[in-house]
C-alpha cells in the first residue's frame, strides 16, 4: 500500500506533463499554465521523497521556470550583449524541466517497471538532483532582475 502511493506520484506527474504537452498542441488559454504548475508542484514532492542525493526540497516553484523564460524571451529578443550569465542559468533551469518531462514521458509507458522505492530509480534520482541544483541557483539568481543584473555585470567585469 505504501509502495503503492509513492508510485502514485510518479504516476501524478506522468499524467500532469501528459495534460502539459497535449496543451502545448493544442492550447487553452490558462489550462496550460494550470496544468503545468501542477505538474511543478508534483515535482517538487516527488524531490522531497526520492532526491536523497540533496536537500531534496519542495519549495521550488513555478515561479523560477517563469522568470528563466522571461530571461530567454528577453535574450532573443534584445540579442542577449553582456547578459550570457543570465542566459546559461535560464537554459540550465529550463533544460532540467525538460529532461525531467522527458523521463516522465519515458516511464509513462511502462509504470509498472518504475519501483515504488523512489530513491532506487537512478534516472529518476539524477533527473531530480539536477533541477534541485538549476532551481535553486535560479531561486536565488534568476528570480530577482536586480541580483541577475548584478551578477551579469560581475561576469562583464571580469
Amino acid at each position: 500500500a505504501i509502495e503503492e502511493q509513492a508510485r502514485q506520484l510518479v504516476v501524478k506527474a506522468v499524467h500532469f506533463e501528459s495534460q502539459v504537452h497535449d496543451l502545448e498542441l493544442q492550447p487553452m488559454p490558462g489550462a496550460s499554465a494550470e496544468a503545468e504548475r501542477e505538474l511543478v508542484r508534483c515535482i517538487a514532492m516527488l524531490n522531497s521523497v526520492a532526491n536523497f542525493k540533496r536537500k531534496g526540497r519542495d519549495d521550488l516553484g513555478c515561479d523560477i521556470l517563469d522568470s528563466a523564460r522571461a530571461v530567454l524571451r528577453r535574450h532573443r529578443q534584445d540579442g542577449g550583449h553582456g547578459r550570457e550569465a543570465a542566459h546559461i542559468l535560464a537554459c540550465d533551469i529550463v533544460a532540467s524541466y525538460n529532461a525531467i518531462c522527458a523521463y516522465f514521458r519515458k516511464v509513462g509507458a511502462c509504470i509498472e517497471h518504475v519501483d515504488p522505492h523512489l530513491c532506487n530509480n537512478v534516472g529518476l534520482v539524477s533527473r531530480l538532483v539536477d533541477w534541485e541544483e538549476t532551481w535553486e541557483i535560479g531561486a536565488r539568481y534568476v528570480r530577482s532582475a536586480a541580483l541577475l543584473d548584478a551578477v551579469c555585470d560581475l561576469v562583464a567585469e571580469i
